[in-house]
């Protein structure tokens, strides 16, 4: 799986006489880090166009009606 944190990483590599900061390794690792995972949420489909009182109704079934 891999190690993305990038204080982790920093702490590991100065181990190795790495004398660059933070930014530079956040700004290494952020492309290589796989998406984040939201559990729990769920979000209209864009173009769906659901209304306030529609959004309970669409969040249940998963997909909005137009």
């Amino acid at each position: 799986m891999g190690i993305y944190n990038a204080n982790t990483i920093l702490e590991r590599i100065q181990r190795l006489v790495y004398t660059g900061g933070i930014t530079i390794v956040k700004d290494y690792m952020n492309p290589l880090r796989p998406p984040a995972i939201r559990n729990g949420t769920s979000k209209a489909k864009a173009g769906t166009n659901v209304t306030p009182q529609q959004l309970p109704e669409a969040l249940t079934n998963g997909v909005a009606n137009s």
